[in-house]
């Protein structure tokens, strides 16, 4: 999938949030804004937000080509990602935005193109 070109955006740009942490860098272009925040010395997180419309709200529907391509374009296409669903007591879901949780080593379960590696 080819994206058009990410902006990275100068820290003193950076919107103020209360209460929350900083993101550690932010990219910008036409069709999404991602966020990357460090979690903690070993995890990484990349909040994609759609800037597209949709009449009066913001339009839903990243794909998983699109999430590959924005992981890879903001410099974390050798690592391996996850997306979390949480329980249904736990679900928020007020904004147009999806998670990418960059892990510090592959896990035993991840997807690979070795047909002789072990599948769960």
């Amino acid at each position: 999938m080819k994206l058009k070109p990410f902006k990275k955006i100068h820290h003193s740009s950076f919107p103020p949030e209360r209460n929350r942490k900083h993101p550690h860098h932010v990219y910008q272009s036409s069709q999404y804004l991602v966020q990357i925040y460090l979690e903690s010395e070993s995890l990484t997180r990349i909040t994609v937000n759609s800037v597209k419309r949709k009449g009066s709200n913001w339009q839903d529907g990243i794909t998983f080509d699109e999430l590959q391509a924005i992981k890879s374009a903001v410099g974390y296409g050798d690592s391996c990602a996850v997306e979390v669903y949480p329980e249904d007591s736990e679900l928020i879901n007020d904004a147009n935005m999806r998670h990418l949780w960059v892990l510090s080593e592959r896990p035993d379960f991840a997807w690979t193109r070795d047909k002789n590696a072990r599948r769960i």
